[in-house]
């Protein structure tokens, strides 16, 4: 995947994720994560899906990933 696929696929998250809908922004932000695993924008906007989902412990790991980083 190439930097510009994974901005477009970002983008079009964050769009799913203003209109609510988490499942769909949580399954194109897992596929951006894959070649970015250090995202700190990934990471954060996973766990508030996660949150959303009611997925409280994966969302925990999400933060864990966070700590120190913003």
């Amino acid at each position: 995947m190439t930097n510009e696929e994974s901005r477009r696929m970002f983008a079009e998250a964050m769009q799913l994720f203003d209109s609510k809908n988490f499942s769909g922004t949580l399954a194109l932000l897992d596929t951006v994560e894959r070649e970015h695993p250090n995202s700190r924008h990934i990471n954060f906007h996973r766990a508030l899906c996660l949150v959303e989902l009611g997925r409280v412990d994966e969302a925990r790991q999400c933060q864990r990933r966070l700590e120190g980083r913003i």
